[in-house]
């Protein structure tokens, strides 16, 4: 075995032969295994960008007012859909009533009568949201969310979210993102929402119609900054 000397390794335990090339290519594939497992597959499940998976009940603590910027009537937001259908969102009134906020946010659909919603704050910091001024308010946003994923109510609804400190969507990176999926749709259809840090709505899906509706934000408003993504 002399000529096999300098390409092997004998153990003390049961004269064992190790090629060492083959030792080198299981460390090789061990590193590439490795890798593959930190970085994992990343995939808004859309085709609109990528995320990095969330990692099961790590604990935060996220003010969500921040999320929804819907208290100035100078905010607006414009969205393309994949087909190339607009649409707008602005925050349009303020009313006060028993010293309560009210803000109408309308929604403008190319070729569709605009819709109009209401939202105000609660007096434990949650974001409501209803049809009609007067009429039933269901939680929009509840005031804090203590981990990266979980679930909140909305009237009947169970809303399931994920938190994420960066997500890439229609090739734009946003930064304190969170996304709410719907057990059934509450806003005009959509099951699933994305929201960014004071930016407000950057996504807005309604998989259940005759085709999939996908918008993502084009440009926005906010508290007189305009982006444009």
């Amino acid at each position: 075995m002399a000529g096999n000397e300098g390409f092997g390794i004998i153990t003390k335990k049961g004269g064992c032969m190790l090629n060492r090339s083959v030792l080198l290519s299981g460390v090789c594939m061990l590193f590439v295994s490795c890798a593959v497992m930190v970085n994992g597959p990343e995939d808004d499940e859309q085709g609109g960008g990528f995320v990095k998976p969330p990692v099961l009940h790590q604990r935060v603590r996220i003010q969500t007012k921040n999320m929804f910027p819907f208290e100035n009537n100078r905010n607006w937001w414009n969205y393309t859909e994949s087909s190339g259908n607009k649409l707008q969102m602005r925050v349009t009134d303020t009313i006060s009533d028993d010293n309560v906020l009210y803000y109408r946010v309308a929604f403008q659909e190319l070729r569709v009568d605009t819709t109009d919603d209401w939202f105000k704050s609660s007096s434990s910091g949650s974001v409501m949201f209803g049809q009609s001024l007067t009429g039933l308010y269901d939680q929009f946003l509840p005031r804090e969310i203590d981990s990266i994923n979980g679930s909140f109510s909305c009237g009947i609804n169970n809303v399931r979210y994920n938190y994420y400190d960066s997500l890439v969507s229609g090739g734009v990176m946003y930064h304190k993102v969170l996304r709410l999926k719907y057990d059934y749709p509450v806003i005009h259809g959509f099951e699933e929402i994305l929201l960014a840090e004071r930016i407000g709505i950057i996504k807005m899906v309604d998989y259940n119609g005759r085709w999939p509706v996908n918008y993502l934000l084009d440009s926005c408003s906010v508290d007189d900054v305009v982006m444009t993504f």
